[in-house]
């Protein structure tokens, strides 16, 4: 196994002249750097320097070796001249996960915006295949939109935004059905259901106006973890989904679907933005977490606005009073 530090003692030792100098240089006993040098020569097998008590002198062998370690340690320092900048300034490349509805819907009024206060970030965005799908350590930043706590992680996490599932259907699907008055009419329909694997779909059903709840199981007919594919299904008639609002309140405007049971809501997505570790995060990336802080809200509600009725998307959250659900950066 390679240890890097005999190069480098090995390369100030020959930039020095002699193991004296480089000890007064490095501030290292001249033991230490003497058998440094040893355990190097036999590692490689060879002799590297000459040295008796009153000659110091590098072999052809040792000058070949110390090319390649002082070109070694250019390119640490320059690593850290990198670091360094990066460490000063908003900058570099940025790797974000999104789930893929804050994707599509609203990164695109989020990010151009970041990026012209920013030029010298460039930001790489990848969907998520699920709001439980944050092993991709290597991000930098997600952003996830869950109806349920994440769970215990070791992530730093912000909510930043509250919006409520609306059900709705395609008109072709209504057409020829029973108008639906109340939630227990759903039973009769074909339902979609937004779930993760393996677990069974759940509506919490709130009247908008009296309070009043009410919990359903779904049966349903088609499942999935994607809520733009749900999105597409009622779009195309396959039955009742319940969406959020940002999801589908452009296709309620246009017509391409009906808000079912206007005065209930099933249950609310929360939109949390969220940061591998609290150590180590760099300034551009800090600068993204706080502008998703800041503006995502407000994009979400340009986005509700489309539709006549006004949704109750939570655009006002204040993100600085919430409970984080992991850690709070």
């Amino acid at each position: 196994m390679i240890d890097f530090n005999e190069y480098y003692y090995f390369a100030h030792v020959v930039e020095s002249g002699g193991i004296t100098q480089a000890s007064k240089c490095l501030n290292q006993p001249k033991s230490k750097l003497s058998k440094r040098i040893s355990e190097l020569e036999r590692r490689l097998g060879v002799r590297l320097i000459q040295r008796t008590s009153r000659q110091f002198a590098v072999t052809d062998l040792g000058e070949e070796v110390y090319t390649h370690a002082k070109k070694m340690l250019a390119e640490a320092r320059a690593a850290e001249r990198v670091i360094k900048a990066r460490l000063c300034d908003e900058s570099g490349t940025i790797r974000v996960m999104s789930s893929a509805q804050i994707a599509r819907a609203c990164l695109a009024k989020v990010l151009p915006h970041f990026l012209q206060r920013f030029p010298q970030i460039q930001v790489q965005l990848d969907v998520l295949n699920g709001p439980t799908d944050l092993t991709h350590r290597m991000s930098d930043l997600f952003l996830v939109a869950h109806d349920r706590e994440l769970g215990d992680s070791s992530m730093i996490q912000r909510r930043i935004a509250v919006e409520p599932s609306l059900m709705v259907a395609s008109r072709p699907y209504l057409a020829g059905r029973p108008a639906i008055a109340a939630p227990a009419e759903l039973s009769a329909h074909s339902l979609l259901g937004l779930a993760e694997p393996c677990a069974k779909p759940r509506w919490e059903i709130l009247h908008r106006r009296t309070g009043e709840q009410v919990a359903v199981t779904l049966d349903a007919q088609l499942a999935s973890s994607d809520v733009l594919a749900l999105a597409a299904a009622a779009r195309e008639g396959a039955g009742i989904a319940a969406l959020p609002a940002s999801a589908c309140a452009e296709d309620i405007r246009a017509g391409r679907l009906v808000h079912v049971l206007p005065e209930w809501t099933a249950g609310s997505t929360t939109i949390s933005v969220l940061l591998p570790s609290r150590e180590g995060v760099l300034p551009g990336v800090r600068a993204l977490f706080k502008h998703c802080i800041e503006h995502f809200p407000a994009a979400m509600a340009a986005a509700e606005e489309r539709y006549p009725e006004r949704l109750p998307i939570n655009a006002n959250i204040d993100a600085s009073s919430l409970e984080p659900c992991c850690h709070d950066l």
